[in-house]
C-alpha cells in the first residue's frame, strides 16, 4: 500500500534550488529541510521507519544485477505491510513500513542489503537523503 510521499517532492525542489533552477528568499532552504526533519520525526511518532539505499548511477551489470536483487528481498520483506517506496531512479529508494515490529524489521532488511549490496552503496534509516549544502 503507498500514499502521499512527503519527501520526494520536497528534496527534489531542494536540489533545484541548489542548482539554481528556484529562487528563494534567503533562509527558504533551511526552513524546507526543517520541515523534513519534523515531518520524519511525525513518521516515526506514528511508528514508521525509514529505510534508504543509496546507489547512484549503475555503472556495471553487477550493479544492476545487485540493484534487481535488493528490491526483490525489500518487496518480498514487506509483503502483506503497509509500505511506501520511493525515490529517486540512478540515485536512491526509500522503503517506509509501519506496524508491530517496524524497527526490528527494518534492521533485519539493513543488515540483508548491507551483506549483498556493493560497497561503494549506502544505507541509512532516513528518508531524507543527499541534501547537504
Amino acid at each position: 500500500m503507498q500514499e502521499h510521499d512527503p519527501f520526494t517532492f520536497a528534496l527534489n525542489e531542494i536540489r533545484a534550488h541548489d542548482a539554481g533552477r528556484r529562487r528563494w528568499p534567503v533562509g527558504e532552504r533551511i526552513r524546507r529541510l526543517d520541515e523534513l526533519v519534523a515531518t520524519e520525526a511525525e513518521e516515526i511518532a506514528w511508528g514508521r521507519r525509514h529505510l534508504t539505499l543509496v546507489y547512484g548511477q549503475i555503472a556495471t551489470t553487477d550493479e544492476e544485477q545487485a540493484l534487481d536483487d535488493a528490491v526483490c528481498i525489500i518487496l518480498d520483506t514487506i509483503a502483506g505491510r503497509w509500505n511506501r517506496l520511493t525515490g529517486v531512479p540512478g540515485s536512491y529508494l526509500t522503503v517506509t513500513i509501519d506496524g508491530e515490529g517496524a524497527p526490528q524489521l527494518i534492521h533485519t532488511l539493513q543488515a540483508q542489503l548491507a551483506a549483498m549490496t556493493p560497497r561503494h552503496w549506502a544505507l541509512t534509516d532516513t528518508a531524507i537523503v543527499e541534501v547537504p549544502q
